[in-house]
This record gives C-alpha cells, structure tokens and sequence, in this order.
C-alpha cells in the first residue's frame, strides 16, 4: 500500500478504508511479505479473477493476469522491493533528475548465459536479473541490472554469478544483448554485513581485483517515499581498495 501511496502522492492512510472495501467485496486479496526486508508490517495486495474483470486494459497488447500467492512471504517481500526499485526510478524521472527510458522484468528479456571454466570443467551460468532499469543521466545511457538479495542464496552461487557477471560483460554481453556499453550490475542487500560479504566475493570472484561493473547498495536506500536516496553517496564498487561509499550516478 505505501508503494501505491507514493505513486498517487497521497498518505498510506487515505487508502486504507478503499483497500479494506475491496477486499471485502472480492477485488483484492491480502498478502503478508516478511517483516525481515519490508519496511512496516502492512500488507500487499493482489487482484482476484473478480478484481481483474473491472481493470479495463487494451487486451490486444496485454495479457493481464492475477497474482497468484507466491511461495512464501520471503519472495513477497523480494518482488515488493523489485517495485521499490522501479518505483523510486519512475519518481526521480518524474523529478528531472534522470530519465527513465525501459523497465523490465521479463526473464527472456533480460536473461542471458554465460560459462565459465571451474576446476577443469565448463560450467554453464544462467544470467537472469531481477530487472532491467534503461535510465540516462547527464546526457549518458546506462543499463542497470537489478539482483534483489535476500540472504536466502548461498555465497557459493552469489560468487559464481558475479564471476559470470564479469566474463559477460568482458565478452562483450551488455552491447550483445541490450545494445548498451555502459552497464552496471546492482545488488541491493538487507544488512551492511551481508551486503559486505556479498561485496568480497564479488572482488574475489574477479581475480581479487574486483570489476566496476559490480555494484552495491542496502535496502534502505530504495525508498520510494524519499527517491532521492538513490542518489546519495550509499553505494559501493566491488573493486578492492575502494571501500568508501560513492554515489550511483555522478552528481
């Protein structure tokens, strides 16, 4: 609901008697994300088959369909903060700050694969993002590939992505398959120590050197309430020796 408030420019609270209507006559159906990665304890929530027949879209081009209950309130919690994401983009756009040119978040879309050769043995490396952000800034485009980590996957396969990550880019994946030189990979982590972590297998992964493409930001600085934290100096490069924090995009 507080992703919608943002979005509508009103409070959380001026929807809450609309949202509770709606789910009691049908419309809607409630889901509870984790409070491990989510901001309050308010609920999310999905169209019904019965809410979906009032949408009125252009069924030509889109194929709406209802939101089934996901696997468990971990993965809500991941998809709210994929939105975030987007959210707060769309809001710094709307602002003049940058410009939002592509959003998406189709798997054969933005999904590649890479191999890469591990102790003697070629290993195949699926490539698939939470999300693809187009955005220009200053006059420049760029690609931001979105991973939303939960603390649910191993370092084992964090590390082998981010070695995958590097071998795509130097083999010259973004131009192949998006058409864009300048590419960045972010991770966006819950916690400064797993954020950290995550950060340190990625330099290990690249030679211990580490790769520009490689980038990391908390939870926290994706806020669609206060977009503007996206632009603060929170993020940092998987490169060693530089560990202060740097801004995303340059002032």
């Amino acid at each position: 609901m507080r992703q919608l408030a943002a979005r509508l420019g009103k409070e959380a609270t001026e929807l809450e008697a609309t949202f509770a209507m709606l789910v009691g006559d049908g419309a809607l159906r409630e889901l509870r994300p984790s409070t491990f990665a989510v901001r309050d304890h308010a609920p999310a929530y999905a169209l019904t088959p019965a809410g979906l027949a009032l949408v009125d879209v252009d069924r030509e081009r889109l194929r709406p369909r209802t939101t089934r209950t996901l696997r468990s309130a971990f993965s809500l919690a991941h998809e709210l903060l994929v939105n975030e994401f987007g959210l707060a983009l769309e809001a710094l756009d709307a602002r003049g700050d940058l410009r939002l040119l592509s959003w998406q978040t189709a798997r054969e879309k933005i999904g590649d694969v890479v191999h890469l050769a591990e102790k003697g043995h070629a290993v195949r490396v699926p490539l698939v993002a939470d999300a693809l952000a187009i955005v220009e800034h200053h006059g420049r485009r760029m690609g931001l590939l979105l991973e939303t980590d939960m603390g649910t996957v191993s370092t084992k396969t964090m590390r082998l992505k981010y070695a995958g990550y590097h071998a795509w880019w130097a083999d010259g994946g973004p131009v192949r398959r998006f058409g864009l030189a300048a590419t960045r990979v972010i991770t966006v982590a819950p916690r400064p120590q797993r954020l950290m972590r995550l950060r340190d297998l990625a330099i290990g992964a690249v030679d211990k050197r580490g790769s520009g493409l490689l980038w990391f930001l908390p939870h926290d600085a994706v806020d669609v309430a206060a977009p503007e934290r996206l632009l603060d100096a929170t993020a940092f490069v998987a490169k060693a020796g530089e560990d202060h924090p740097r801004a995303l995009f340059r002032p």
